[in-house]
């Protein structure tokens, strides 16, 4: 099940303003999601000005950063004016046991190169507690002569996301989205319109795609461009991925989604989710995971955990038909004993600690417990052939 939310922002920069994050499919009601800190095209706060227009807009954006550097030109064909200009920040969510959400970060902005310090304005929604929705607006006051084009430049790092009924299941399914409705506000089109989003950095996640047809393959870029836009109230561009390698399957069954949730969302800490990595050619998981995923043996008393730590080490295995096998992390060696057996495999790089969970290698841990590995480069999915001993 891949879902998205259609989030619903009440009235910002005075209009009504929708922002399309997606749709939901599979299910007749909506998950509960965070979605926060979504930033988008700047408008006039209050009154539109009659003189002054947007003449492009260009957005860079890096994922899965979510590092966002979007640049903008105005003119003003009119007398000498100032106009308030508000890049808007909105945000969805819902109460529960799980603080993932985040408010737009590292907002800077400039005016023809030279840097301004906006002001973040509060226009609805409780910013002190979980809320359905909140609306900020940053907001610089531009000084505009008659004809003067003048460039504006904002820097940030947008909010999170998670669909919180994946839970423990499936963690969370990543979304960027940034908003282009409120170009509308502006006198006039806009003469050109570009979108980048440098996905680079989501090569080894799955499940990669984007809401908005049109956008073209440059490299590691993926490019949409408009001209004469005039974007829709609900019109915004966005990518989801599932922030891991999921194309694995057990004796034929897939195992996606899921994910180890690291901590407890009851003490008040960050309550983190841990995923399948592809890390080079290789598969690396939450030791764990992977108890959770083996199928029932007869002689299994299931067990995961950590075995001993010390001042210098931590000992970390998991228990499984009879079998031992463990590993001190930092080091790239598995231990197994049982069933009459003791000894060691290798892995092609030390053991790790990701926020709590300890990361082994997918493919000698499955060999250690007798079984197989088969990996399939045209479908990217590597299925595992194990079951226990009579």
């Amino acid at each position: 099940m891949i879902y998205h939310p259609r989030v619903c922002l009440r009235t910002v920069c005075g209009f009504g303003l929708f922002v399309l994050l997606g749709f939901a499919t599979n299910r007749a009601r909506a998950n509960p999601v965070y979605m926060t800190g979504v930033g988008g095209t700047p408008c006039p706060v209050g009154t539109r000005p009659s003189t002054v227009r947007m003449l492009w807009q260009e957005v860079r954006v890096e994922l899965p950063s979510r590092r966002v550097v979007a640049r903008y030109a105005f003119r003003n064909d009119g007398p000498a004016t100032t106009v308030a200009i508000g890049m808007p920040e909105d945000g969805n969510v819902e109460p529960g046991p799980f603080p993932y959400a985040g408010f737009l970060r590292e907002f800077h902005s400039f005016v023809d190169g030279r840097p301004v310090r906006p002001q973040r304005r509060y226009v609805d929604g409780d910013p002190g507690r979980w809320e359905t929705e909140y609306h900020f607006l940053w907001t610089r006051s531009v000084r505009f002569e008659r004809g003067q084009t003048r460039i504006l430049e904002d820097r940030f790092i947008s909010g999170s996301y998670l669909d919180q009924e994946s839970g423990p299941e499936g963690g969370a399914i990543q979304l960027f989205s940034y908003n282009l409705a409120a170009g509308a506000k502006w006198k006039s089109k806009i003469e050109r319109c570009r979108v980048t989003f440098d996905i680079a950095g989501l090569k080894e996640f799955s499940d990669v795609k984007f809401d908005v047809p049109g956008g073209k393959r440059r490299g590691q870029q993926i490019v949409w461009e408009w001209r004469d836009f005039e974007p829709k109230p609900d019109f915004s561009v966005s990518a989801n991925w599932w922030p891991g390698f999921k194309n694995i399957s057990i004796n034929g069954s897939n195992v996606y989604p899921r994910a180890q949730f690291v901590g407890d969302p009851k003490s008040g800490r960050e309550y983190k989710v841990v995923y399948p990595r592809k890390i080079g050619s290789s598969i690396w998981v939450p030791l764990r995971l992977i108890s959770e995923w083996l199928p029932p043996a007869p002689r299994d008393k299931y067990s995961s955990g950590e075995v001993s730590q010390g001042a210098y080490r931590v000992y970390r295995g998991l228990y499984w038909n009879g079998l031992n096998v463990g590993t001190e992390v930092g080091t790239p060696y598995l231990d197994v004993t049982g069933q009459g057996y003791q000894g060691r495999s290798k892995m092609s790089a030390p053991s790790f600690d990701q926020e709590g969970a300890t990361m082994v290698e997918l493919t000698p841990l499955v060999l250690a417990l007798g079984g197989k590995v088969n990996w399939n480069p045209a479908t990217n999915s590597l299925d595992i052939v194990i079951h226990p001993s009579p």
